[in-house]
């Protein structure tokens, strides 16, 4: 049994991660129109990518191996890692924020858990709905609009990996995001600015390739970039970017336990 009063070995982490989402999954099933009515919106941003993609003239890419199987699987893959983006940054500032406007935060840094792990793991079923959300997508935009995948079954676990190392990156940026909302009690300009900065530089809606010179080479050194470009390829031109791969994972790593300490910075400070 695990103790009350050290940290959690590794089933009590599964367990709480599992009771986590399951908080977190009879919350939004107890409102089940929001629930439902984010997948259909997903589903429905595909007509607006799919009208555009017809305005978008292939020959000039013909070299992009992401964009082989035209513009339209290229938007759809970028905008559904930018959806699990976009939660993964601002669900755990939200709840941070919230914790601290509301007084619990002081009772959440005395728990036996981490507060940036209690924060992590609360970003767990936001980050898998976000997903599931993403992979429904893919398959409607496979099933009615004709995207064409091509993945090697061989590289299967190298994108799972990908995925893996993507969630961490996402939780990672959104702890420091959280230790910031901590420190200056506001979030949501920062929030605009990273997300809107990712998007942009990170290949969302058109290749790096069309940017200048030193904003491609700010662009090509984000992590989020190599994360589209390992799940763009994998997916649709039937190669994995190995060393990409391996840059995404290894940074991942490092700035995972980075976010944590930050984290627990933040908290003290504001508990002086």
């Amino acid at each position: 049994m695990t103790s009350m009063t050290t940290p959690p070995g590794r089933v009590g982490w599964m367990a709480l991660t599992g009771a986590h989402i399951r908080r977190d999954w009879f919350t939004a099933w107890s409102y089940r129109l929001p629930f439902v009515a984010g997948l259909f919106t997903s589903i429905a941003s595909l007509l607006l990518y799919f009208f555009i993609a017809k305005l978008v003239d292939r020959a000039q890419f013909d070299d992009t191996p992401e964009l082989a199987n035209g513009y339209f699987g290229f938007v759809v893959v970028g905008s559904s890692l930018v959806s699990i983006m976009s939660v993964g940054i601002s669900v755990s500032a939200a709840r941070l924020t919230r914790a601290q406007s509301t007084g619990t935060l002081e009772a959440m840094a005395v728990t036996p858990v981490p507060l940036w792990a209690t924060t992590f793991l609360g970003t767990m079923y936001d980050l898998l709905y976000a997903t599931a959300s993403g992979i429904v997508t893919m398959a409607a935009a496979v099933v009615f609009f004709g995207v064409r995948l091509d993945v090697a079954t061989e590289a299967i676990a190298l994108i799972v990996a990908a995925i893996i190392a993507t969630f961490m990156l996402f939780a990672s940026v959104g702890l420091l995001v959280s230790a910031f909302g901590l420190v200056f009690k506001r979030t949501g300009p920062l929030l605009t600015l990273v997300n809107t900065g990712l998007t942009f530089l990170g290949g969302v809606f058109f290749p790096v390739d069309v940017l200048p010179g030193p904003v491609r080479i700010v662009a090509e050194a984000m992590p989020f970039t190599w994360a589209i470009d390992v799940l763009r390829l994998s997916l649709l031109a039937g190669a994995v970017p190995v060393g990409r791969l391996i840059a995404l994972v290894l940074s991942a790593l490092a700035v995972f336990p980075l976010s944590g300490l930050v984290v627990s910075y933040a908290v003290n400070r504001t508990r002086k």
